[in-house]
C-alpha cells in the first residue's frame, strides 16, 4: 500500500523494475494531442473536435482521439500508440475534424490537417512538437516511450492518517482520486474512490487491478500519478 500522512494532493513517479532504455530498432511511444485556434465549423456554437492519426500516402489509420464537445483548444486524453523506428524517415498525417456523427470521411467536416516527422517529436525539448495546420491553427504533438512492463498489472491500496477536518458538525467523510499526468497538460481519471464516512484516518479498500502502463511512461523517473 501507499500511505500518506496529513497529505490532501501529490504527484509520484510510478517506478516499474524494468530496463526502459531504448533498444533494438523500434520502440513503442504514446502520442498526446492538443489543439489551439483550431477553425469553428458550427454556426451556433463551436466545433465538437477530435484528431486523427493516419500515414499521408495509405490514408492508413493509426488511430483517434476522443471528441471534446464545444472546444476549439482541445487538450485530449486518448493517446495513440506508434512504433517508432530509428534512423528512419516516418512521416504522419494529423487531421482535426468537427464531429457531426456522421464519421470522418463520411460527412464529419475537416478542422484542419497537418503532417510531421515522427523523429522531430523525439528529438524536440520535451518530446513536444509545434505542428502548423491548414488553413489555420495549431497542434501539439507529445511523445512518450509506453512503457516495458506490457501487460503487467497493479494493485493499489491506499490509506490516510490524521488527515484534515472539512466539517464543522463531525468528521470528514474522505474519497480519492488517481489521475495519470498527461504531457499536453491534462489530467486522466484512473479511478475515484468511495467515501469512507466520519473519519480523518481512513482505510480504503483495494483499487481494481491497473495496467502499469497506463500508469506510467518508459522513464522511471518521472512524476505521472495524481493523488486527490
Amino acid at each position: 500500500f501507499l500511505y500518506f500522512i496529513g497529505a490532501s494532493e501529490r504527484s509520484f513517479a510510478f517506478r516499474t523494475p524494468t530496463n526502459t532504455h531504448m533498444s533494438g530498432g523500434s520502440t513503442k511511444l504514446q502520442l498526446f494531442i492538443r489543439g489551439s485556434g483550431l477553425r469553428d465549423m458550427d454556426t451556433l456554437s463551436k466545433s465538437d473536435t477530435y484528431a486523427v492519426l493516419s500515414h499521408p500516402q495509405t490514408k492508413a489509420v493509426l488511430g483517434r482521439t476522443e471528441t471534446k464537445k464545444d472546444e476549439l483548444n482541445p487538450r485530449f486524453e486518448r493517446c495513440i500508440e506508434v512504433e517508432f523506428v530509428f534512423e528512419t524517415k516516418q512521416e504522419l498525417l494529423l487531421t482535426f475534424y468537427d464531429d457531426d456523427g456522421k464519421g470522418m470521411g463520411t460527412g464529419d467536416e475537416v478542422v484542419g490537417h497537418g503532417t510531421f516527422q515522427l523523429a522531430r517529436v523525439v528529438g524536440s525539448r520535451e518530446s513536444t512538437l509545434e505542428v502548423s495546420l491548414s488553413p489555420s491553427g495549431t497542434a501539439f504533438v507529445s511523445a512518450k516511450e509506453v512503457s516495458k512492463a506490457g501487460r503487467d498489472t497493479v494493485q493499489l491500496k491506499f490509506r490516510g492518517k490524521a488527515l484534515r477536518n472539512m466539517d464543522f458538525l463531525g468528521k470528514s467523510d474522505p474519497f480519492f482520486k488517481l489521475e495519470r499526468i498527461l504531457p499536453n497538460g491534462t489530467n486522466k481519471l484512473m479511478y475515484q474512490s468511495k467515501a469512507i464516512d466520519n473519519t480523518l484516518d481512513p482505510q480504503w479498500p483495494a483499487m481494481p487491478a491497473q495496467r502499469v502502463a497506463d500508469l506510467t511512461t518508459g522513464n522511471m523517473s518521472e512524476k505521472t500519478i495524481r493523488f486527490a
